[in-house]
C-alpha cells in the first residue's frame, strides 16, 4: 500500500515535471517568436526608413534639378532679351540713319533742282535782253535803210528764237537726265529701299 502510494507519488511528480518542461518550452517558443517578431519588424523600419531617406534624396535632386533648370531658363531667357533690345536698338539707329540720309539726299536734290532752275531762268532772261537788243537793232537798221544788215539782223533773230525754243523744250529731258544721275548715285549711297522712293518723288518733279 505504501509502495503503490509512493509509486502513484513519483507519477505525479513526473507528471508534472513534463508539464513544467512542456510550459518551459512553449515559453521558450514565445521568446523566439516574440524575437523574431522584434527583429522583423525591426527590418521592416529599417527598410522603411531607408526607402523614406531614398525617396527623399530623389526629391531633393530633383528639386535641385528644376531650380537649375529655372535658373538656366531665366538666363537665357534675359540673354535672349537683352539681344533682342540690341537689335531694336540697332535698327532704331539705322532707321534714324537711314531718314538722316533720306532728308540729305532730298535737300541736295532741291538744291540742284532750285539751282538748276535759277540757271535756266538767267539764262532765259539774258537771251530775252539779246533777242529786244537785236530786234530795237532791227528796227534801227531799217529806219536808216540798210536792207542788208536787216535781213542778217533777222536771221539772227530766227536762230536766237529756235534756240531759245530748244532750250525751253529740253528743259524737262535736261532735268529728268539730273534726276537719272542722282538717283543712280543713290542706288550706290543709300539702303535698297530708298532709291525706289527717290526716284518716284525725283519722277514727279521732273514732270
Amino acid at each position: 500500500m505504501i509502495l503503490q502510494a509512493d509509486q502513484s507519488l513519483s507519477a505525479a511528480e513526473q507528471e508534472k515535471e513534463v508539464q513544467k518542461l512542456k510550459n518551459e518550452i512553449l515559453k521558450q517558443q514565445q521568446r523566439r517568436l516574440e524575437e523574431q517578431n522584434r527583429l522583423q519588424e525591426q527590418s521592416y523600419k529599417d527598410m522603411q526608413r531607408t526607402h523614406d531617406e531614398h525617396v527623399n534624396q530623389i526629391l531633393r535632386q530633383m528639386e535641385r534639378e528644376q531650380e537649375r533648370m529655372r535658373r538656366d531658363n531665366e538666363r537665357v531667357l534675359e540673354a535672349k532679351l537683352r539681344q533682342q533690345r540690341r537689335l531694336e536698338e540697332q535698327n532704331r539707329l539705322q532707321e534714324q540713319s537711314y531718314k538722316d540720309m533720306q532728308r540729305t539726299h532730298d535737300e541736295h536734290v532741291n538744291q540742284i533742282l532750285r539751282q538748276m532752275e535759277r540757271e535756266q531762268e538767267r539764262m532765259r532772261r539774258d537771251n530775252e535782253r539779246v533777242l529786244e537788243a537785236k530786234l530795237r537793232e532791227k528796227e534801227a537798221l531799217l529806219q536808216t535803210g540798210f536792207e542788208q544788215q536787216t535781213s542778217h539782223m533777222q536771221r539772227q533773230i530766227d536762230l536766237l528764237r529756235s534756240e531759245m525754243h530748244k532750250e525751253e523744250k529740253s528743259k524737262p529731258s535736261k532735268i529728268s537726265r539730273v534726276v537719272d544721275g542722282i538717283s543712280a548715285a543713290a542706288e550706290i549711297i543709300l539702303p535698297s529701299f530708298i532709291p525706289k522712293a527717290v526716284g518716284r518723288g525725283l519722277s514727279a518733279i521732273s514732270k
